[in-house]
């Protein structure tokens, strides 16, 4: 039986065995290859292989650069055609239709005088807009409305002025006058509730 205090040494090996063997590093840390495993080739790559990583560093920024300058350049573009559209369609009344929906009435006014040379002025006006008109002998005009009220004067000169009034080619009415400074009047209304024509001369 053996002493319990005895030191048992390892079978089969000799103690000599333990004993670290000269030149072997004795320490794990990595060595100097070591940063071109943990991520530090960097610094111990070649100057070309440098050069093409920059190179495709600034290609890659580049193409997001222009990716993002033609994103911005076409939102801006449908942001203004939007905006167009948006007060086009808020600006722009309809021209052949109100609010009652019914559509407005297309008219050619014709006034002429018996003299040639008589000269006359007058006005038109167009659910409450007025124009101005004037001519010498004849004059042809065209308006458009649902409330159309057309008056005429002549000068001094001998000879009468007519007025007359024609709607999708039908003829609506004339009226005329041949007194000295004689004035003539047509009124056409096409309102959901009121059509009517009226020619008078004064």
């Amino acid at each position: 039986m053996r002493d319990p205090t005895t030191v048992l040494t390892h079978r089969g090996l000799s103690p000599h065995q333990f004993t670290p063997m000269s030149g072997v590093p004795r320490s794990l840390q990595p060595t100097a290859a070591g940063p071109s495993v943990f991520g530090g080739w960097g610094r111990f790559a070649s100057p070309s292989v440098r050069r093409s990583l920059a190179l495709r560093r600034l290609w890659l920024r580049e193409i997001v650069r222009r990716q993002d300058h033609t994103i911005m350049k076409t939102t801006t573009s449908l942001l203004t055609i939007l905006a167009a559209v948006f007060l086009a369609g808020c600006s722009t009344p309809s021209s052949h239709r109100d609010v009652s929906g019914m559509a407005k009435t297309h008219i050619v006014v014709t006034v002429t005088c018996s003299n040639p040379d008589t000269k006359f002025t007058g006005t038109i006006v167009s659910d409450g807009h007025s124009v101005q008109l004037a001519g010498t002998g004849h004059g042809t005009f065209r308006a458009t409305g649902h409330e159309l009220v057309c008056s005429f004067k002549k000068d001094g000169s001998d000879g009468g002025i007519s007025i007359s009034v024609s709607e999708a080619g039908n003829n609506l009415g004339s009226s005329n006058i041949a007194t000295k400074f004689g004035g003539v009047r047509a009124e056409v209304v096409r309102k959901p509730t009121d059509l009517h024509e009226t020619f008078s001369a004064f």
